[in-house]
């Protein structure tokens, strides 16, 4: 009995700990000259996801840049690329499949609950992969804790 009792303990907490996160900051070129876009890598044991938030109207037209740059709100996207691997410095070439569908709880909670309101100063790249780090740190620091309650 205590046998199955420790393996059932082991199981879990090879489970528990399969689950943490681990992200990346991706600097991208603007116009090819300006590495000021920001991406997050977000990967776990399982699967790893790139994710990048923009805003959704073409940026290289006059009129809009100016929207931007006056800080007018404009419409965001987030894009959620699914790899099989990634290489850091050359990712474009390492997407695989692009997923409407992320498979991912955590990650799927963790996109759906930012505003998609895309503001070149307060609601940008930036804030967005700052946000997802935050978000993630929150989610591996309760892994632990949620291991130590479950065991007393």
């Amino acid at each position: 009995m205590k046998l199955l009792f420790l393996f059932l303990l082991m199981m879990h907490v090879l489970h528990v700990y399969s689950q943490i996160y681990k992200t990346t900051i991706l600097k991208t070129p603007i116009f090819k000259l300006f590495n000021f876009h920001k991406l997050i890598l977000v990967e776990n044991s399982r699967e790893q996801y790139l994710i990048d938030f923009a805003p959704v109207i073409d940026i290289t037209k006059p009129g809009n840049m100016i929207k931007l740059i006056s800080n007018q709100n404009v419409e965001g996207k987030i894009y959620v690329y699914k790899y099989d691997s990634v290489d850091e410095h050359n990712y474009r070439k390492s997407i695989k499949q692009i997923n409407d569908k992320i498979n991912d709880e955590i990650v799927s909670d963790i996109v759906r609950d930012f505003s998609t309101s895309f503001n070149f100063y307060s609601n940008n790249c930036c804030h967005f992969c700052s946000y997802c780090e935050e978000s993630i740190d929150k989610i591996n620091n309760m892994a632990p804790s949620n291991l130590l309650c479950e065991e007393s």
